[in-house]
């Protein structure tokens, strides 16, 4: 994936390197069977992930969300990087209202498979629910959460889709050389040695973590 000169609310080398969030790539292989053909990314950023997930899924249709204007300015400048501009839809502060349309807007019919994918810093209290957005019942839902500004999100969370959903947790964790094999040059980490891990450190606050809901298939 080609990448713009800077990031948003996030560390810039780690997403140069492959090695950005690298505790879900277990979770990749898995979301591939689904073969969605919308993404919902709320709090995309400068679009690691709505253009990344625009080249994975080559007929998916990205719904982007970022508050930001710089990164809403770098995420259509990496689109177009990435020649994924006509299949990524840019929109500002996301609410209730219009998730509710974004789920809604169905293409193929009944059995649209969506993909939601949220980082918004505590505000996944708010969103993440489907008592207010029926569709997220259905869809396939990757959320950072973040206990250190919502005592208890996770938990929460949990209870929300229990009916509904199959949970996974995936929890942050420090990084190794091991990590950097097969994503960084062998002369680099040669150089840098060990000092390519604070190179490339998320500097994540603690009390983050992720959880991937699966839907269960329909009775």
């Amino acid at each position: 994936m080609k990448y713009v000169d800077g990031s948003v609310g996030s560390q810039y080398w780690p997403k140069l390197f492959g090695t950005y969030e690298v505790e879900l790539d277990e979770l990749w292989p898995e979301l591939d069977r689904a073969e969605f053909d919308r993404v919902v990314d709320v709090g995309a950023a400068e679009g690691y992930y709505a253009v990344g997930c625009a080249r994975r899924w080559p007929e998916a249709r990205v719904i982007a969300f970022e508050t930001e204007e710089e990164g809403r300015r770098l995420l259509a400048g990496m689109a177009g990087l990435n020649g994924v501009a006509d299949r990524i839809e840019i929109h500002g502060r996301a609410d209730v209202s219009v998730l509710r349309e974004a789920f809604g807007r169905n293409s193929n019919g009944s059995g649209t498979r969506v993909l939601c994918i949220m980082d918004i810093e505590g505000g996944e209290r708010e969103l993440c629910d489907p008592a207010l957005i029926p569709a997220l019942g259905t869809a396939h839902l990757l959320v950072e959460t973040h206990e250190f500004a919502v005592p208890g999100i996770n938990d929460l969370l949990k209870n929300r889709f229990a009916r509904t959903h199959d949970a996974l947790a995936f929890r942050p964790r420090g990084r190794t050389l091991k990590d950097f094999e097969g994503r960084v040059p062998g002369w680099l980490r040669l150089a840098l040695g060990r000092n390519l891990i604070h190179v490339v450190d998320e500097w994540r606050t603690p009390n983050c973590g992720w959880l991937y809901f699966a839907p269960r298939p329909p009775q």
